[in-house]
């Protein structure tokens, strides 16, 4: 049985702690990039590809966290939550 909400949970929270690192520390305060051995250009292309992945990994941990809308698949639980059809 696949665990759908420890996994998006978790990657949700990698994600939540990925853009607070990115937005105080690496925009606001500018302590450190992701790559900091080069010139200016290249730390600012590195800290972007840094806030891609971690927004991509925030996309999938709210993507596996969401309901099955028709309760086709399980979900790691014995019942859907949310079933949009079932009063028709």
């Amino acid at each position: 049985m696949r665990n759908y909400t420890f996994t998006g949970a978790f990657l949700l929270g990698i994600g939540i702690v990925g853009m607070l690192d990115g937005i105080i520390f690496h925009q606001i305060l500018q302590w450190h990039s992701t790559f900091m051995h080069t010139d200016r250009f290249h730390q600012i292309v590195s800290d972007g590809i840094f806030h891609l992945i971690v927004t991509i990994i925030l996309f999938i941990g709210a993507v596996l966290l969401r309901p099955s809308p028709l309760g086709l698949e399980d979900r790691g639980t014995k019942e859907s939550i949310y079933h949009p059809l079932e009063s028709y």
